[in-house]
């Protein structure tokens, strides 16, 4: 669970084995299902491809609505978090409601081993079905600003290599690893804005370890890693 989510602060420290106490097993059965299932996560913005492809299919006003809708509420709950999407929102749309107001520990969210590869999955899908259905390219907002965020709170490791967070706990930011491409080209390809172009060369300025001049071949369930080599490609092309 600790991996997906957490039951912090209610819950500070999870004992080992708690699950085989039959008494522990269901008072952390009952924490689960108020603290993590019972609220909206930022994850479910990946829903809006759903919705979006009813609406391409029917052409029904509703759907197209509810993905601006939705995709709106999520933006405005950034702005109401310092510019931080919050990962946990209660049923009254309160931000951390079951956790005292911490707006981190949901489910795949900030906390989580893989904060930024699913959740930034579901932030990249939304951005740019809305973009889609209207053409509004502020949309790409919901994806840059967390984005930014990260280069914000970026630090150089001694060799040079750009380090981003890829977590957010009790003591902060943490886990800081090199800065993936993906939801960066993602961005850049939806918007040919010059200020995405420069988020990426900034990431690439500071890299050390990857040469974005090797093409990779592999599966398309991957982290973006091809885009390297295409970006090199696209900038020569387009320096040149």
């Amino acid at each position: 669970m600790g991996m997906r989510s957490t039951l912090y602060p209610v819950v500070k420290e999870l004992e080992p084995n708690w699950y085989e106490q039959p008494q522990r097993r269901e008072e952390i059965t009952k924490l689960l299902e108020e603290l993590v299932l019972n609220g909206d996560v930022a994850n479910s913005l990946g829903a809006t491809a759903l919705v979006t492809n009813a609406y391409l299919y029917t052409g029904e006003e509703k759907y197209k609505q509810w993905v601006l809708e939705y995709t709106e509420a999520w933006m405005d709950r950034i702005r109401g978090n310092n510019g931080i999407i919050p990962d946990n929102v209660g049923p009254t749309g309160k931000i951390g409601e079951h956790r005292e107001g911490q707006w981190w520990g949901g489910l795949y969210g900030w906390n989580s081993r893989w904060s930024c590869d699913i959740m930034f999955h579901s932030l990249t899908i939304a951005a740019e079905c809305a973009l889609l259905l209207t053409g509004d390219f502020g949309y790409l907002e919901l994806l840059r600003s967390q984005l930014t965020l990260l280069m914000d709170n970026s630090i150089m490791r001694d060799d040079g290599q750009l380090l981003v967070p890829t977590r957010y706990g009790p003591n902060g930011w943490e886990a800081y690893q090199p800065m993936r491409i993906k939801e960066l080209a993602h961005l850049y390809h939806a918007s040919m804005d010059p200020q995405d172009y420069e988020l990426i060369t900034r990431v690439r300025a500071g890299e050390v370890e990857r040469d974005w001049n090797h093409v990779v071949t592999e599966g398309e369930k991957n982290h973006g890693n091809t885009e390297y080599g295409r970006f090199q490609y696209y900038d020569a092309v387009i320096s040149g």
